[in-house]
């Protein structure tokens, strides 16, 4: 798995039996969405050793009808607020767990906010389905703690490319929503690739 992408899925990992049952590690009940990355997480800071291994073991088939391949027509709010509910979760693992707060935890997961979740999964839910409503539901996400926190943390100016996902990122940490909504809009509409 790449950097970006290890932490993310389960399947990609094997675990010791004992070292779960023993740590009481399970998987979140309250997330719908992003189970397997929280409990990775958990588990990854309790492990006192990691094994990594080139080998294709993992057999991975498709089906039409399961959850991932469901595409949403419209933006459903429950999807932000299990991303919130996830970061929230997560925070509290690395407080109990940490040895020290370390400021690189913050900037990465302000990075990871900002630039993978608000403007690849978020802004394309609202952007490319058919929701109505897009600028009070961007301006809703956009102002919300978990977002504006982030600016906190991560410098937007450390972004490998200032395309349109710049500018948009720009006017939501300057709190100019309408302007971060006509980025999105005029992307969109004009198939630009740097809002995807």
């Amino acid at each position: 798995s790449s950097g970006k992408s290890f932490i993310k899925f389960s399947w990609s990992k094997i675990f010791k039996a004992s070292f779960i049952k023993s740590g009481e590690i399970n998987f979140d009940s309250r997330l719908k969405y992003g189970e397997d990355s929280v409990f990775n997480f958990e588990s990854l800071i309790r492990a006192e050793r990691l094994v990594f291994s080139k080998d294709s073991i993992y057999s991975y088939r498709t089906r039409n009808d399961s959850a991932s391949q469901k595409i949403d027509k419209t933006f459903d709010m429950n999807f932000f607020r299990q991303i919130e509910l996830n970061c929230v979760i997560r925070d509290e693992i690395y407080k109990k767990y940490s040895i020290r707060d370390d400021e690189c935890y913050y900037e990465s997961k302000g990075g990871f906010v900002l630039e993978k979740l608000l403007v690849f999964d978020l802004v394309k839910k609202i952007y490319k389905t058919e929701s109505k409503n897009k600028y009070r539901v961007f301006r809703k996400i956009a102002s919300s703690g978990l977002i504006q926190d982030s600016f906190k943390s991560y410098d937007i100016n450390k972004a490998k490319r200032k395309g349109l996902d710049w500018v948009m990122l720009w006017a939501v940490k300057h709190r100019l929503y309408f302007l971060g909504h006509l980025t999105c809009k005029y992307a969109f509409k004009n198939k630009r690739r740097r809002l995807k």
